[in-house]
C-alpha cells in the first residue's frame, strides 16, 4: 500500500492585487453601512431586538443592585445618626461626671 501524497500547495496570489481587492470591499462595506436606509435597516433587525433581550435579561439584576445600594445607604444614615447621638451623651455625660468630681473635689477641700 502506498501513501497518497498531499497535493501540491496552491500557488500565491499577487498579494498587492489582493490588498487592493479587500480595501475595495471594505470601502464599498462601509459606505453601504454609513447610508441612511441601511442604519435604519440594521437597528431594527439587529440592534433593537439584541438591545431588549440584554435589557430584559439584566433588568432583574439591576433592580436587585438599586435595592441593596438603597439598603446601604439606609444603613449608612441610621450609623452615622447613633454614632452622632451616642457622642454627645457621651459629652453629657463627661460634662456631668467632670462637675460632679470638681464639686468633690471642692467639698473634699473645704473640709
Amino acid at each position: 500500500m502506498e501513501k497518497e501524497q498531499a497535493p501540491p500547495p496552491p500557488t500565491s496570489i499577487n498579494t498587492k492585487a489582493q490588498g487592493k481587492w479587500i480595501r475595495k470591499w471594505v470601502e464599498t462595506l462601509a459606505h453601504t453601512i454609513q447610508q441612511k436606509e441601511t442604519k435604519e435597516w440594521l437597528q431594527m433587525l439587529v440592534l433593537d431586538p439584541f438591545l431588549s433581550y440584554i435589557i430584559d435579561r439584566i433588568f432583574p439584576y439591576f433592580l436587585l443592585l438599586i435595592v441593596l445600594f438603597a439598603l446601604l445607604l439606609v444603613f449608612v444614615i441610621i450609623t452615622c445618626i447613633l454614632i452622632i447621638y451616642r457622642f454627645q451623651n457621651i459629652q453629657a455625660a463627661t460634662a456631668t461626671l467632670s462637675l460632679v468630681s470638681a464639686a468633690a473635689a471642692a467639698a473634699t477641700a473645704s473640709i
